[in-house]
């Protein structure tokens, strides 16, 4: 009996010791490992670090960006005109104008950008990325773009729809952007990656150029594709003209104005390639005409006194250039002539 007690005390003592042994494990554990260690560590640190930093947004589609601006540009808010720079975000239904002697390219976040040259008006009037233009079913460019090709424009495909109302522009679209431009009751649009140049006058005439790609141009009822190094024309409206090919030779007559003048102006007018472009350069600043189809242009410029250099520039839709260049002077008006008055030499004087 007194053996088996012995026994009992002794496995009793072991599992005490035993019981010690596991607590003081645990506790020691709490007590002396780092914090860090153990699967939820990562919790652990990322709680205490706060939440994660947001991603940065991503580029709006919807939106051009300024990229360059030179000179003068300017875009329309409410009723006045704003300066824009460098860096700038225009949405949609913004106009931007540009002056003479300035320029500005915008970009779309696909991948699209418009270079505007001096004398552009442009408004970037119309969003989609499925739907409709926002001129509507109905709108303005409803005609234009149920001529396009399947009665789809791409800006119904998903892309930026733009009102080019006076200028040239030039547009560079990637093989994931899509853009339309309208001008005049014409549509122009690419098939895919494409470089296209676009010129509509006050006259109402729009003029489509291919640079690189293909360009469809539609107008009047009728849609035709505009390849790389051709260019065709509307005039009010009307169907465009066949594609012919671009000359790489501008042509540039300039009809002086006699050479001596008094007067304070002096007008340059003369013939150049239709739908080109003549810059006429003086020291007082520049002045800019479009080249109608008949292919005459007149430029009036200011003339300082004494001599003025004159320089006119024809540019034709894809860039091609040629130049005439002559110097004026401007002589002093004559002075007045002397009149003589008559007079009586022999008579006196009554006090005489």
């Amino acid at each position: 009996m007194s053996r088996a007690r012995t026994n009992i005390a002794t496995i009793a003592v072991a599992l005490i010791a035993i019981g010690i042994v596991v607590v003081a494990t645990r506790v020691s554990r709490r007590l002396f490992e780092s914090p860090d260690s153990g699967p939820l560590a990562g919790d652990r640190r990322a709680v205490a670090a706060g939440p994660a930093a947001p991603l940065p947004p991503a580029a709006d589609p919807h939106v051009f960006e300024v990229i360059s601006a030179t000179g003068r540009v300017e875009a329309q808010r409410g009723d006045g005109w704003a300066p824009i720079q460098q860096g700038d975000k225009l949405t949609r239904s913004d106009v931007v104008r540009t002056s003479a002697a300035s320029g500005a390219v915008l970009r779309l976040a696909a991948g699209t950008e418009i270079e505007l040259r001096a004398g552009v008006e442009i408004r970037l009037d119309a969003w989609s990325a499925g739907g409709p233009t926002a001129a509507g079913a109905g709108g303005e460019h409803a005609a234009a773009v149920d001529q396009a090709p399947g009665g789809v424009s791409p800006a119904r495909q998903g892309g930026a729809s733009v009102d080019l109302r006076r200028g040239k522009v030039l547009a560079r679209v990637g093989s994931a952007g899509a853009l339309s431009i309208h001008a005049s009751d014409t549509e122009t649009s690419s098939d895919g990656p494409a470089r296209f140049v676009v010129l509509a006058d006050e006259k109402g005439r729009v003029a489509v150029a291919t640079i690189a790609g293909t360009a469809r141009f539609a107008a009047g009822g009728k849609t035709v594709s505009v390849p790389a190094g051709a260019a065709s024309a509307s005039q009010g409206g009307a169907p465009p003209d066949d594609p012919e090919h671009i000359s790489e030779d501008v042509f540039l007559n300039v009809a002086w104005p006699t050479l001596d003048r008094h007067g304070e102006h002096a007008e340059i007018k003369g013939r150049a390639t239709p739908s080109s472009v003549v810059t006429v350069r003086a020291p007082s600043g520049l002045e800019t005409a479009t080249v109608g189809t008949d292919g005459q242009f007149s430029v009036t410029v200011p003339v300082g006194g004494g001599k003025t250099p004159i320089e006119v520039e024809a540019e034709d839709l894809v860039g091609h250039t040629k130049q005439a260049t002559t110097t004026l002077t401007r002589r002093p008006p004559p002075p007045p002539a002397l009149k003589a008055e008559a007079t009586d030499l022999w008579k006196k004087p009554a006090n005489q």
